[in-house]
């Protein structure tokens, strides 16, 4: 029954492609619980399958981007397919579009964050950063233990915001060289730092976890 409806509707679609006074709207196919379907929903408009998460939101595929372009960019997408827009609709198409708007959050929380991000440009580059890699230089390891002792030796709320604020200052200068080793086109130099990145994110991350325990 499935197979039938989704034949009979692109049937549809192709004998209006045919005449001249067809305007440029297709069907989206895609598959549910229930099976395959097809939905008159304007091909452009829909998101899943655009492409990667940068192209989503028209912004260029590097690391330095344009936070309020990105912000401005997610807010007109989720605006056009927020499932609520959708109410009293037919199933397929709330369920095309609780999809989109799912995939639309995801590619704005991974471009949001500077470490997601840089992760996702590795992956998009094919020189991805697997999950388990470590640091061996022993010099940054030794680095890192002396945060988080005196992560673990914080009594103040000046000692938060002096380890906040040094902390913060290496991930800025870790962020700056990751863009330029990827915008040079230097993947291995880019994965190393993107790993001494992810040591950083997760001093921040228990930092960030200290205050709210404390009411900081």
């Amino acid at each position: 029954m499935a197979t039938h409806r989704v034949f009979k509707l692109f049937g549809n679609y192709l004998a209006k492609a045919a005449t001249s006074t067809f305007k440029p709207q297709s069907y989206v196919a895609y598959r549910s619980r229930r099976g395959l379907f097809i939905s008159a929903t304007n091909l452009s408009k829909a998101v899943g399958s655009s492409g990667d998460f940068f192209q989503l939101f028209s912004l260029s595929r590097k690391f330095d981007l344009n936070s309020t372009e990105l912000t401005k960019q997610f807010r007109i997408l989720q605006n056009k397919w927020h499932p609520d827009k959708f109410v009293g609709r037919a199933k397929d198409e709330q369920e095309l579009a609780a999809r989109e708007s799912s995939f639309i959050n995801q590619a704005y929380r991974t471009l949001k964050d500077p470490l997601k991000r840089s992760l996702y440009l590795l992956k998009l580059s094919g020189h991805p950063l697997e999950d388990g890699t470590t640091e061996s230089d022993p010099e940054f390891l030794m680095e890192i233990m002396e945060l988080n002792e005196r992560l673990a030796d914080m009594k103040s709320h000046d000692d938060v915001v002096a380890l906040k604020h040094s902390n913060q200052e290496m991930l800025d200068n870790l962020q700056r060289s990751f863009a330029a080793a990827y915008d040079s086109g230097n993947f291995e130099e880019a994965r190393k730092i993107a790993a001494r990145m992810k040591y950083y994110a997760n001093i921040s991350n228990k930092v960030l976890h200290f205050e709210r325990e404390r009411g900081l």
